[in-house]
């Protein structure tokens, strides 16, 4: 596993402990980490391009209800 790997795993393991109500950062995570951890807070995701997480649509840190959409943008 890479450097680049491993960071990325351990960001998706803290992400997935954020607190509930509150937009996890998945920039620079891979799509597969990034859809598992927002649809078990509740977003419905929508994505654009390939890749890993350039940008997503709801700030990291800010509040979210369930059900609201996210657009992820892979680069």
């Amino acid at each position: 596993m890479s450097v680049k790997q491993t960071q990325a795993a351990l960001k998706a393991k803290q992400q997935l402990s954020a607190p509930e109500g509150v937009t996890p950062d998945v920039t620079g995570l891979g799509l597969r980490d990034a859809l598992d951890i927002l649809e078990n807070k509740g977003f419905r995701v929508s994505v654009s391009g390939k890749g890993r997480v350039a940008t997503q649509s709801f700030a990291a840190g800010k509040p979210y209800r369930s059900g609201q959409q996210i657009l992820l943008i892979l680069n």
